[in-house]
């Protein structure tokens, strides 16, 4: 069920709260990046790796499917949705199926090298940088 609602209020911004709230909630049911998109994902970057963190509580290892095309990395996985025996639903906040996140790299990374890993609930992705795409300098010779 998708709650989407205006409210009356003045023009001292209520129309874009509601805008921004139904972009936020259209983001999440599309999964596209931005707020509210799943699963949330960090990421830091030096002169020579980046590296990626995303938040998969419940979510085994082996059903994690990574990938690195150009500067684009891509999390596959799915959740089974949590079933309570003999008891209706209230609140559903936390998503299950199948989920795809596509996140753009500040650079392409050495795909050989990637490596991941999962620990209470967190994958940690480290992806070192392609030789070729790391800066170099450039000697400047006189005369």
């Amino acid at each position: 069920m998708l709650d989407l609602y205006f409210r009356n209020e003045p023009a001292n911004g209520g129309a874009w709260n509601d805008f921004s709230t139904l972009q936020s909630r259209m983001n999440r049911m599309f999964g596209e990046p931005g707020e509210g998109a799943f699963p949330g994902v960090n990421m830091h970057a030096s002169e020579e790796e980046i590296l990626v963190t995303a938040e998969i509580p419940g979510v085994n290892a082996e059903e994690i499917d990574i990938s690195i095309e150009e500067d684009v990395l891509t999390l596959k996985f799915s959740r089974q949705a949590e079933k309570a025996e003999g008891m209706k639903i209230l609140r559903h906040e936390r998503p299950a199926g199948k989920f795809s996140r596509n996140i753009y790299l500040p650079y392409r990374a050495d795909s050989e090298k990637v490596s991941a890993k999962t620990k209470n609930g967190i994958l940690e992705i480290t992806l070192p940088r392609l030789e070729a795409d790391k800066p170099r300098k450039i000697e400047v010779k006189h005369g």
